[in-house]
């Protein structure tokens, strides 16, 4: 049985939750690399939700807010013109890191995208020191496509890993 659900994310409900999460080290050191203020991160979301590119989702398990995931199309080149998805999560409360909880998320968020959007596969952009990720992507499926250097959010170089698992790979019907 799978304990995992997602729950559109809502400002007005979720906001607050969003940003105790942000500044816990172990979310911020991979999703911002630096702790943002509550204004920048209001802005940021409210953003977000009204450009509409982005499906935010609170990740739920057993019915308790434990994360948070958003996807998008994604602007990762690759040779074929396939409709590409590309997703960021993560867990925010403590008691669950560490614990496997990570690759039933995965499983869970990668059938939830399959079944919701037309895509034949979904891209996942990994720091290369995040081994964690990295085992737990792999673990789920995932297999690395690239790695390139790239630039983090704070604008320091970073290698940076692209993992893709195709439909096929998580057996959606």
């Amino acid at each position: 049985m799978n304990y995992v659900e997602l729950k559109p994310f809502e400002y007005s409900d979720d906001m607050e939750l969003l940003c105790e999460w942000c500044q816990k080290e172990h979310v911020y050191q991979w999703f911002e690399q630096r702790k943002l203020s509550k204004e920048e991160l209001y802005m940021k979301y409210q953003k977000k939700m009204e450009d509409g590119g982005q499906h935010l989702y609170i990740i739920l398990y057993r019915h308790q807010k434990i994360g948070f995931m958003q996807y998008y199309l994604s602007d990762y080149k690759t040779d074929s013109s396939k409709k590409l998805i590309e997703y960021d999560l993560f867990i925010g409360e403590e008691d669950y890191l560490h614990k496997g909880y990570g690759v039933s998320i995965i499983s869970f968020i990668n059938q939830f995208i399959f079944q919701k959007e037309k895509v034949d596969c979904i891209l996942l952009r990994v720091f290369l020191r995040n081994t964690i990720a990295i085992h737990c992507y792999e673990k789920s499926g995932f297999h690395k496509l690239d790695q390139y250097q790239g630039v983090n959010t704070i604008g320091e170089e970073e290698s940076i890993c692209v993992y893709h698992i195709s439909k096929e790979d998580c057996f959606v019907d």
